[in-house]
C-alpha cells in the first residue's frame, strides 16, 4: 500500500507545483486580461407603471429590448416591466422600499449588474424618449468603446465637478502623469515558468514579442449634458460615497469599459495615478473579475467581434493587435478625447486617507487584495491528496491489527 500511495502522492505534488507555476507566470497586463477574457455583466433595467403603457412608451420599451438583442451592438442589459398597483414579490418591494422612487409615471430604475460592491441606484428616471436615448448610448461611451477598440490600453473619464478652476487643474495633472507614466511604465516582459525536464516547453510554438504599446486616453464630461446623465450616473454610484462629492472626479476605464477605484479631488495627484496605472498595466495576478474592484459600464458593443480571438500566451505578451481601428467622431465640447502615453514611479507609502478617494496598493503592479487567488482545481487535487491518504493510513492500520 506504501508504495502507490507515495507514488499518488508524488504526482499530486507535480501536479500542483506545476500548475502554481503556469498560473503565477502569467505576464498579460491586467488590462489586456480583462479585454480578451471578462465578459460584462448585465445591468436591470426596471419600468415602473401605473397605468397601461401607452403606444408611444410601448416603443421606447421595444426600443431598449431591441439595443439589448442588437447582434451588432448589443447592450450589456435585461428590460422587464413592474405594474405597481399589483402585488409584488419579496424581490420588488424591497427593492421600492428603499430606492427613490421617480416622482413621474411611468419611470424607470437601473440596478448594477450583480457583485458590483455599491448599495446605490446606478440611475432612476421617468421613462420618456429623452432618457432612454440617454441610456441606450451616449457620444463619451461611443468613445471609450472606439478607443479601447483601437488599440488604447486605459481610458479615463474626468468628471467635471462645474468649478472650472478645479475642472483644469485636475485635468492638466491627469495629462502631464499620464504623459510621464506612457513613457516610462515597463509592461510585464516574458517570464520562465520554471518548469523542470520532466515538462519540457513546447518547441513548436511560435515565440511572441512584448512590443504592446501602452497608450492612454483622457476623456472629460460634463454632468450638465443631458446626453452623458445615464452615464455619469453610472460612474458616480458605482462607489457607495462618490455621490457626496463636489470634486472633480476621474475613474480609468479598461478592458471591456470596467471602471477602477475613483480619484476624487486632492486625491487625483501623481502618486494615485501611478498606482493606479501600475495595477491595470502590471501582470495579472487575479482571473476572477468578481475579486477585483469596478463595476462594468453599460455600453453598446460586440466586444468578441471588436477583439478577436485572441490567445493568451503566459510565457509571453501578445502584441495588441486584432482589434479593428476606429476613429472617434466628432464629438459635442462637453466631451473631450485625445490619446495619451503613460509612466509611473514606485512609491512605497500610500497616500494619506485624505488626499486618495479609494484604497490604494503599495505601487506594486498588483495590489496586495489581488494576489494569491483560489484555483479550484488546485483545491480538487489537494483535497484528493488528503482523501488517499487518509484512506491509506487506515487500510494500513487495518492490516497491522490483522497480522497481530
Amino acid at each position: 500500500m506504501r508504495a502507490p500511495i507515495g507514488t499518488l502522492l508524488l504526482l499530486i505534488h507535480a501536479s500542483v507545483t506545476l500548475h502554481t507555476k503556469v498560473v503565477s507566470a502569467c505576464n498579460t497586463p491586467v488590462f489586456r486580461y480583462a479585454l480578451e477574457r471578462w465578459q460584462p455583466d448585465n445591468y436591470e433595467i426596471i419600468v415602473l407603471h401605473r397605468q397601461p403603457l401607452t403606444d408611444e412608451q410601448n416603443q421606447l420599451l421595444e426600443l431598449l429590448r431591441q439595443a439589448a438583442r442588437d447582434e451588432d451592438a448589443p447592450a450589456n442589459m435585461t428590460v422587464r416591466t413592474v405594474d405597481q398597483t399589483r402585488p409584488l414579490d419579496e424581490g420588488d418591494q424591497q427593492l421600492l422600499s428603499a430606492a427613490s422612487l421617480p416622482e413621474q409615471s411611468p419611470g424607470m430604475l437601473i440596478r448594477y449588474p450583480v457583485f458590483t460592491d455599491t448599495d446605490r441606484l446606478a440611475f432612476s428616471g421617468p421613462f420618456d424618449s429623452e432618457t432612454v436615448r440617454a441610456l441606450i448610448d451616449s457620444p463619451a461611451r461611443r468613445a471609450v468603446v472606439e478607443r479601447i477598440a483601437a488599440g488604447d490600453s486605459v481610458v479615463w473619464v474626468l468628471i467635471e465637478c462645474g468649478d472650472s478652476a478645479k475642472d483644469d487643474a485636475a485635468e492638466q495633472v491627469l495629462r502631464q502623469r499620464l504623459d510621464h507614466v506612457e513613457k516610462t511604465l515597463q509592461l510585464p516582459g516574458p517570464v520562465d515558468n520554471g518548469v523542470d525536464a520532466l515538462f519540457p516547453p513546447d518547441k513548436s510554438s511560435p515565440e511572441t514579442t512584448t512590443d504592446t504599446t501602452l497608450r492612454l486616453t483622457l476623456i472629460r464630461v460634463s454632468q450638465e449634458v443631458p446626453e452623458e446623465r445615464v452615464f455619469v450616473s453610472l460612474l458616480i454610484n458605482s462607489e457607495t460615497d462618490l455621490h457626496e462629492y463636489n470634486e472633480p472626479i476621474a475613474i480609468p476605464l479598461f478592458g471591456r469599459a470596467r471602471s477602477h477605484y475613483a480619484l476624487v479631488g486632492k486625491g487625483i495627484n501623481d502618486d494615485n495615478i501611478d498606482q493606479s496605472c501600475q495595477f491595470l498595466c502590471g501582470a495579472c495576478s487575479c482571473e476572477v473579475k468578481m475579486q477585483n474592484p469596478g463595476a462594468d459600464m453599460l455600453v453598446r458593443a460586440n466586444w468578441e467581434e471588436l477583439v478577436g480571438n485572441f490567445s493568451i500566451d503566459v510565457q509571453s505578451l501578445p502584441p495588441l493587435t486584432g482589434v479593428g481601428a476606429f476613429e472617434v467622431s466628432e464629438l459635442p465640447a462637453s466631451v473631450a478625447v485625445e490619446p495619451m502615453p503613460i509612466t509611473t514611479k514606485q512609491d512605497e507609502s500610500s497616500p494619506p486617507a485624505e488626499v486618495a478617494h479609494a484604497p490604494v496598493s503599495d505601487g506594486n503592479a498588483t495590489a496586495t487584495a489581488y494576489q494569491n487567488p483560489i484555483h479550484w482545481s488546485v483545491i480538487v487535487i489537494v483535497m484528493l491528496g488528503l482523501l488517499v491518504v487518509s484512506v491509506g493510513s487506515i487500510l494500513i492500520k487495518s492490516r497491522q491489527k490483522t497480522f497481530w
